[in-house]
Protein backbone atom coordinates (compact mmCIF):
# COMPACT_ATOMS: atom_id res chain seq x y z
CA UNK A 1 0.00 0.00 0.00
CA UNK A 2 2.74 2.55 -0.89
CA UNK A 3 2.31 5.99 -1.79
CA UNK A 4 3.05 7.63 -5.28
CA UNK A 5 5.58 10.12 -4.76
CA UNK A 6 2.52 13.29 -5.77
CA UNK A 7 1.04 11.60 -2.40
CA UNK A 8 3.74 11.54 -0.17
CA UNK A 9 4.82 14.82 -1.31
CA UNK A 10 1.37 16.15 -0.44
CA UNK A 11 1.44 15.09 2.88
CA UNK A 12 4.88 15.92 3.69
CA UNK A 13 4.03 19.31 2.60
CA UNK A 14 0.57 19.65 4.70
CA UNK A 15 2.37 18.29 7.42
CA UNK A 16 5.45 20.49 7.29
CA UNK A 17 4.50 23.23 5.25
CA UNK A 18 6.14 24.98 2.43
CA UNK A 19 8.49 26.96 5.13
CA UNK A 20 9.79 23.58 7.00
CA UNK A 21 10.37 21.99 3.66
CA UNK A 22 12.54 25.17 1.84
CA UNK A 23 14.83 25.02 5.45
CA UNK A 24 15.38 21.09 4.78
CA UNK A 25 16.54 21.86 1.38
CA UNK A 26 18.61 24.55 2.57
CA UNK A 27 20.27 22.98 5.19
CA UNK A 28 20.78 19.71 2.92
CA UNK A 29 22.14 21.61 -0.08
CA UNK A 30 24.37 23.32 2.56
CA UNK A 31 25.60 19.71 4.20
CA UNK A 32 26.32 18.68 0.49
CA UNK A 33 28.21 22.11 -0.28
CA UNK A 34 30.58 21.95 2.41
CA UNK A 35 32.01 18.33 1.69
CA UNK A 36 32.18 19.04 -1.95
CA UNK A 37 34.37 22.02 -0.91
CA UNK A 38 36.58 20.16 1.60
CA UNK A 39 37.15 17.75 -0.58
CA UNK A 40 38.10 20.69 -3.65
CA UNK A 41 40.10 21.91 -1.09
CA UNK A 42 42.18 18.78 0.34
CA UNK A 43 42.78 17.95 -3.71
CA UNK A 44 44.62 21.78 -4.24
CA UNK A 45 46.29 21.43 -0.69
CA UNK A 46 47.41 18.05 -0.98
CA UNK A 47 47.96 18.50 -4.96
CA UNK A 48 50.29 21.81 -4.31
CA UNK A 49 52.01 20.30 -1.32
CA UNK A 50 52.83 16.70 -2.75
CA UNK A 51 53.95 18.77 -5.68
CA UNK A 52 56.41 21.01 -3.92
CA UNK A 53 57.69 18.23 -1.78
CA UNK A 54 58.79 16.60 -4.71
CA UNK A 55 60.23 19.56 -6.03
CA UNK A 56 62.17 19.68 -3.04
CA UNK A 57 62.51 16.40 -2.58
CA UNK A 58 64.36 16.22 -6.25
CA UNK A 59 66.58 19.16 -4.95
CA UNK A 60 67.88 17.59 -1.90
CA UNK A 61 68.40 14.06 -4.10
CA UNK A 62 70.54 16.32 -6.33
CA UNK A 63 72.75 17.79 -3.88
CA UNK A 64 73.07 14.88 -2.05
CA UNK A 65 71.86 16.81 1.28
CA UNK A 66 70.26 14.60 4.01
CA UNK A 67 66.63 14.35 4.68
CA UNK A 68 65.51 13.70 0.61
CA UNK A 69 64.38 10.54 1.03
CA UNK A 70 62.20 11.31 3.87
CA UNK A 71 61.34 14.16 2.11
CA UNK A 72 60.53 11.93 -0.93
CA UNK A 73 58.41 9.34 1.01
CA UNK A 74 56.49 11.96 2.32
CA UNK A 75 55.22 13.86 -1.06
CA UNK A 76 54.63 9.97 -2.31
CA UNK A 77 52.12 9.12 0.46
CA UNK A 78 50.35 12.73 0.22
CA UNK A 79 50.07 12.12 -3.40
CA UNK A 80 49.22 8.69 -3.41
CA UNK A 81 47.03 8.51 -0.56
CA UNK A 82 45.34 12.24 -0.39
CA UNK A 83 45.19 13.88 -4.28
CA UNK A 84 44.49 10.47 -5.97
CA UNK A 85 41.64 9.02 -4.20
CA UNK A 86 40.29 12.91 -3.80
CA UNK A 87 40.26 13.28 -7.49
CA UNK A 88 39.03 9.41 -8.01
CA UNK A 89 36.11 10.87 -5.80
CA UNK A 90 35.34 13.66 -7.92
CA UNK A 91 35.56 11.57 -11.33
CA UNK A 92 32.71 8.74 -9.62
CA UNK A 93 30.47 11.98 -8.59
CA UNK A 94 30.69 13.25 -11.87
CA UNK A 95 30.02 10.37 -13.84
CA UNK A 96 26.61 8.00 -14.23
CA UNK A 97 28.43 5.41 -16.20
CA UNK A 98 29.73 2.60 -14.99
CA UNK A 99 32.17 1.69 -17.58
CA UNK A 100 33.43 5.34 -17.04
CA UNK A 101 33.60 4.46 -13.37
CA UNK A 102 35.69 0.96 -13.93
CA UNK A 103 37.93 3.68 -16.14
CA UNK A 104 38.72 6.10 -13.50
CA UNK A 105 39.18 3.53 -10.85
CA UNK A 106 41.64 1.45 -13.18
CA UNK A 107 43.40 4.71 -13.60
CA UNK A 108 43.53 5.40 -10.49
CA UNK A 109 45.21 2.18 -9.41
CA UNK A 110 48.04 2.24 -12.45
CA UNK A 111 48.89 6.06 -11.43
CA UNK A 112 49.08 4.72 -7.52
CA UNK A 113 51.06 1.96 -9.04
CA UNK A 114 53.51 3.89 -10.96
CA UNK A 115 53.69 6.93 -8.45
CA UNK A 116 54.77 3.53 -6.26
CA UNK A 117 57.03 1.95 -8.64
CA UNK A 118 58.72 5.70 -8.74
CA UNK A 119 59.71 5.55 -5.03
CA UNK A 120 61.14 1.77 -5.57
CA UNK A 121 63.06 2.69 -8.10
CA UNK A 122 64.38 5.95 -6.56
CA UNK A 123 65.37 4.20 -3.30
CA UNK A 124 66.59 1.30 -4.92
CA UNK A 125 64.35 -1.56 -3.53
CA UNK A 126 63.41 -4.49 -5.04
CA UNK A 127 60.69 -5.30 -6.96
CA UNK A 128 60.51 -2.12 -8.47
CA UNK A 129 60.63 -3.91 -12.16
CA UNK A 130 57.66 -5.95 -11.51
CA UNK A 131 55.81 -2.71 -9.61
CA UNK A 132 56.55 -1.01 -13.21
CA UNK A 133 54.86 -3.21 -15.50
CA UNK A 134 51.77 -4.06 -13.33
CA UNK A 135 51.54 -0.11 -13.68
CA UNK A 136 52.00 0.00 -17.18
CA UNK A 137 49.59 -3.18 -18.13
CA UNK A 138 47.03 -1.74 -16.34
CA UNK A 139 47.86 2.22 -17.96
CA UNK A 140 48.09 0.92 -21.69
CA UNK A 141 46.24 -2.03 -21.95
CA UNK A 142 43.11 -1.37 -19.59
CA UNK A 143 42.64 2.15 -18.77
CA UNK A 144 44.22 4.02 -22.68
CA UNK A 145 41.72 1.46 -24.82
CA UNK A 146 38.50 3.23 -22.83
CA UNK A 147 39.26 5.99 -22.35
CA UNK A 148 37.65 8.05 -25.16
Amino acid sequence: NGLTFTEAYARVKQKFGRRRLKEIQEETLYAIDTKYRFMKNTMKISGVTGTVLFGFAALFKIQHWKGSSLILMLANIILVLLLIPSLLTAGLRQTENKSRKAVYIFGAAGVNTFFTEFIFKIMHWPGSGFILATGLIIIFFIVLPFLH
